[in-house]
């Protein structure tokens, strides 16, 4: 027995429509630029119901060690600087560092991944999607050094204040 091709589209839809109801929905967003002083910084857009737990920055290239930053406050920074987050943050950074590097310092050539858990009112838990990059490679692009962005779908460039309306609330 053969389905006509309205029974299959029909069907279609409802599977991906149940797919989509079951599919949480993303409160924030998390992306790589470089700031005025040339250094590599991740930026975060949460929705105003939402909390950053805390961020998550792994060298993948050195057997996925994370550390894990939270912000130091109850301010939540829209910022970080990744090889020195400063006083907005406290990070658990590796105590045996491998002699004369400092444990904060990315590593130029290597991959990151950064992430973020967010708490939340009414929306529950959820995550930010991770977004990665390559020190290097992030400051050679003379557009991150613009106003812009690299998110973390699939590495789209966008303005700062794009992105900051990207957090898909």
């Amino acid at each position: 027995m053969r389905m006509r091709p309205v029974a299959v589209a029909t069907s279609l839809i409802l599977v991906v429509s149940g797919l989509a109801a079951c599919t949480p929905r993303l409160r924030g967003e998390l992306g790589v630029s470089v700031d005025p002083q040339g250094r590599v910084v991740g930026l975060i857009a949460v929705c105003p119901d939402a909390q950053l737990d805390h961020l998550t920055l792994t060298d993948v290239s050195q057997g996925g060690v994370p550390v894990t930053l939270r912000p130091a406050g109850d301010d939540r920074p829209d910022s970080v600087v990744l090889s020195d987050p400063g006083d907005a943050w406290t990070g658990d950074w590796p105590q045996q560092p491998t002699p004369g590097r400092d444990p904060r310092a990315l590593t130029a050539d290597h991959e990151y991944v950064l992430a973020g858990v967010l708490t939340g009112t009414g929306s529950g838990d959820g995550k930010l999607d991770g977004v990665s990059f390559v020190p290097e490679q992030v400051l050679a692009d003379p557009q991150l050094r613009s106003g812009m962005v690299r998110t973390w779908r699939a590495g789209e460039i966008v303005s700062v204040d794009e992105f900051r309306r990207l957090d898909q609330c």
